[in-house]
């Protein structure tokens, strides 16, 4: 930080070794505001720290950790970082875990896929979503979340699927409104429902 405050732009002249020691500390032990020197690493040299991120996350993910996971939250909330986002969240979202527990839904639903619709390229988010839905190990859940995104690429075919899925069960249904909740309300650019899915809401 001594560094940082005689030279703000001190950390585009770090090795990578030292910038990854230093995100991964930063990651790991992450408490209070973030350090102007993670912010201009993740904005001039995001290369650097997806590698770092990335790898962070996914060991959180998979070891299904309850607590929030530093450094995903700003991906699906600033523009500046779009760069790092479009390294990180696809390759994060290709290997999310099929059987997620609540902690990691959480993830998946408020940080990873808005900051996928935010930044990601439409054909290799669509590419994705697909992929995902044709497995057949996702619980409902999660099949619930990766429906709603999948929305925005085939609008007439996945409210249907979305339907049976959900069917009379008033524990899908509810589950539906939360994630939708989860969902638009950490990405405001999420494009409005079909009208035929609002409908559908109001009347659960």
């Amino acid at each position: 930080e001594l560094a940082q405050s005689r030279n703000p732009r001190a950390a585009l002249d770090w090795s990578d070794d030292l910038a990854h020691r230093l995100i991964a500390f930063r990651l790991t032990h992450g408490t209070g505001d973030e350090p102007g020197w993670y912010t201009l690493l993740a904005q001039q040299r995001p290369q650097v720290v997806a590698e770092v991120l990335e790898a962070y996350a996914r060991q959180c993910l998979t070891m299904r950790a309850e607590h929030a996971i530093t450094g995903l939250w700003p991906l699906a909330r600033e523009d500046a970082l779009a760069e790092l986002a479009r390294l990180v969240v696809p390759n994060l979202l290709r290997d999310f875990p099929m059987r997620a527990r609540a902690a990691q839904l959480r993830r998946l639903n408020t940080e990873l896929l808005p900051a996928a619709v935010r930044h990601v390229a439409a054909d290799e988010l669509k590419s994705i979503v697909t992929e995902r839905l044709a497995r057949s190990e996702i619980a409902s859940a999660q099949r619930i979340a990766w429906l709603l995104v999948g929305l925005r690429f085939a609008p007439h075919r996945r409210p249907r699927q979305l339907f049976d899925l959900v069917g009379k069960s008033r524990a899908r249904a509810l589950r539906l409104g939360a994630t939708l909740y989860a969902q638009a309300d950490h990405a405001k650019n999420l494009s409005p429902l079909p009208a035929v899915v609002l409908a559908r809401l109001i009347e659960k």
